[in-house]
């Protein structure tokens, strides 16, 4: 499970890391989501 699940993320981030840095509210939220992703990625 989280194998496809960090697969699933550098995915996500591969494909939209450009348009999230894009404009301030998206950079919080991608700065946020890639926060959970190293909590999650700690836990497994």
């Amino acid at each position: 499970m989280w194998k496809e699940l960090n697969t699933y993320l550098d995915q996500y981030f591969n494909n939209n890391v450009v348009g999230l840095l894009k404009n301030a509210q998206s950079a919080r939220f991608f700065m946020a989501t890639e926060a959970i992703s190293v909590v999650i990625l700690g836990v497994a």
